[in-house]
């Protein structure tokens, strides 16, 4: 049986590092809907929360050189959803 390490620390509300035994990560958005960046690429999280639904999905893989803007498009909506909900879940009117 593997030993695996990971710790999460809270730098404000809605950004969270991640810290694992082989490295570092950074998740931005809430329960049900987040943006995770680390090494191996992005990725899109939605579930449900309480649940246990989820899903992950892959929106940019680190390893493929920038050059072309099509692969972006993703990316971009995805975190522009995720600071939208941010926006409408801390923001008081």
């Amino acid at each position: 049986m593997a030993i695996r390490f990971r710790k999460s620390i809270k730098l404000m509300p809605g950004v969270r590092l991640n810290l694992s035994k082989t490295g570092i990560s950074t998740t931005v958005g809430v329960k049900g809907a987040s943006v995770n960046l680390g090494k191996k690429g992005a990725y899109m999280n939605t579930g449900i929360p309480g649940t246990g639904l989820y899903s992950r999905t892959k929106i940019a893989n680190a390893d493929e050189p920038r050059q072309s803007s099509k692969n972006a498009g993703p990316l971009f909506i995805a975190v522009a959803v995720v600071i939208v909900l941010m926006l409408f879940l801390f923001v008081k009117p």
